[in-house]
């Protein structure tokens, strides 16, 4: 177990070395995208890291290695939001440079950010979309034993789902049934562990 709120820029007292590693390297990255900012705007920002990652293994279920990995998946990567934080704090510098600097720098990111989440959002749709398809398959099986299924089409052409053509070969039969229970469960347990959380900037 990990003991919460530890005095600033130390680590928790973890019980497996893993976790301690996992931890150093995941703030030491951190602290390599704030090396531009003010000693105590880069330690508000760890502190803000850290305290978000605490919170979420708490939340978490497994071992301790397992609910840090789990904690830092949910954050992200350091260099997809990091930057972000160091641009705004940037762009209060009393040096014009700096300033114009950071606004470029964020428009970039607001881009970069955009488009990552439009393909981030195209990925989760559709498998979501595979999810439902793995499940509706699943009760058109029940329905329509003899039509639904992987078959293979007299042309050669493999198909998954409803099938109504006559010499089309099915393959695996009911054993398709406990197959997309599992695929669409697993498909639907991916996506939600991997779903990035981000945590609410500290204040400048």
């Amino acid at each position: 177990m990990t003991e919460p709120g530890p005095p600033r820029g130390t680590a928790p007292k973890f019980v497996e070395v893993e976790s301690s590693q996992l931890w150093s390297a995941y703030l030491t990255r951190v602290r390599a995208l704030t090396k531009a900012l003010a000693a105590s705007q880069r330690q508000d920002i760890e502190a803000e890291v850290r305290a978000h990652l605490l919170e979420s293994m708490l939340d978490g279920s497994g071992s301790e290695s397992e609910r840090l990995q789990s904690a830092q998946q949910r954050l992200g990567e350091p260099e997809d939001y990091v930057p972000g934080w160091v641009a705004e704090r940037l762009s209060f510098s009393a040096d014009p440079a700096l300033v114009l600097r950071s606004r470029w720098q964020l428009m970039r990111l607001d881009f970069a950010r955009g488009f990552v989440g439009l393909l981030r959002s195209c990925a989760f749709g559709f498998g979501h979309m595979l999810v439902f398809y793995s499940f509706a398959l699943v009760i058109l099986k029940l329905i329509y034993p003899e039509n639904v299924g992987l078959f293979e089409l007299p042309n050669g052409f493999p198909m998954l789902g409803f099938v109504d053509v006559a010499g089309a070969k099915e393959y695996l039969g009911w054993a398709l049934v406990p197959l997309l229970l599992v695929i669409g469960s697993a498909l639907f347990w991916a996506m939600n562990r991997t779903a990035p959380t981000r945590p609410r900037q500290s204040g400048n």
